[in-house]
């Protein structure tokens, strides 16, 4: 059987993208429905999929990137954290709104994103960690410490390397780490405290779910969904009431899949920024 090539075209829905960005791990299929909001993008703009730059221009936007967000939402970010995080804070502000309660109940019930084994054990405290591309910036192993002496069990990212496994193993005790392979999401759905980083998304699902959430790392740090967590976490703690704002607000760059009319998210997010765009060219 001849080899198939690594994709060339990192896009969500591409199984090599998925693949290779997970870690080796297969996605299930419950992120094929956000695919088709793509195709709703404006063609004019430079829109990049999981990838993160900040062109820290005051004046224009240079580009935009893009993520699929538990299951049920395409999140869409200027290049640019300032922008980014501002656009939050507003988000944060708007009125709750049966949709965004819909939205949020989404969330609460939401599947596991990837095809992974069952747990052995469900501990009551689980910390999502970081992978290996990122451990060394995001992590406080102090934390990570404070944690485990609290009873928490140490869930590996699936972007976690043999050696990195073999270190936390040492530094943490084996019988605290849990495999990158284990489920994430059956682990979340039965645990009471979760530790999370704000370059991922566990904190959220956490929270729509009703779990007691913590922040291991040091927020004025930019990371994927650090936007999102600062504006819903003033002063230090995380709010349901701002987060269901902020999937109120259809400008906020989330795009539910489950809308209506997903082009007016769409449409409501890319207004922020049509002053202040580098268009591409149309030739």
């Amino acid at each position: 059987m001849p080899l198939k090539k690594m994709s060339r075209n990192e896009v969500i829905g591409d199984i090599p993208t998925h693949f290779f960005k997970s870690g080796g791990i297969l996605r299930s299929s419950e992120g094929d429905k956000l695919t088709p909001i793509t195709r709703l993008f404006p063609q004019d703009r430079k829109i990049e999929y999981d990838v993160w730059y900040d062109m820290n221009d005051k004046d224009r936007v240079h580009g935009y990137c893009y993520t699929d967000a538990l299951n049920e939402l395409l999140y869409i970010r200027p290049a640019c954290h300032i922008r980014a995080y501002q656009t939050m804070i507003d988000a944060a502000k708007s009125d709750i709104t049966d949709e965004g309660e819909y939205i949020f109940s989404r969330i609460a019930a939401g599947n596991d994103k990837y095809r992974l084994r069952q747990p052995i054990e469900y501990p009551d405290f689980v910390v999502f960690m970081a992978g290996t591309n990122i451990w060394n910036k995001i992590s406080n192993v102090q934390r990570i410490h404070n944690a485990v002496d609290q009873g928490a069990k140490l869930k590996c990212h699936p972007l976690t390397a043999p050696p990195m496994r073999a270190y936390l193993k040492v530094e943490f005790g084996e019988e605290n780490i849990i495999e990158p392979k284990v489920s994430g999401h059956d682990l979340l759905e039965n645990a009471k405290i979760v530790g999370s980083y704000t370059n991922s998304e566990m904190g959220l699902a956490a929270l729509a779910k009703g779990k007691t959430v913590y922040l291991l790392n040091d927020q004025r740090e930019q990371y994927t969904y650090s936007a999102i967590y600062n504006a819903i976490s003033p002063g230090g703690f995380i709010s349901v009431e701002r987060f269901k704002r902020i999937l109120s607000c259809k400008s906020s760059g989330l795009v539910p899949c489950e809308a209506p009319n997903p082009q007016e998210y769409i449409d409501g997010f890319f207004k922020r920024y049509e002053d202040v765009d580098d268009r591409l060219s149309s030739s």
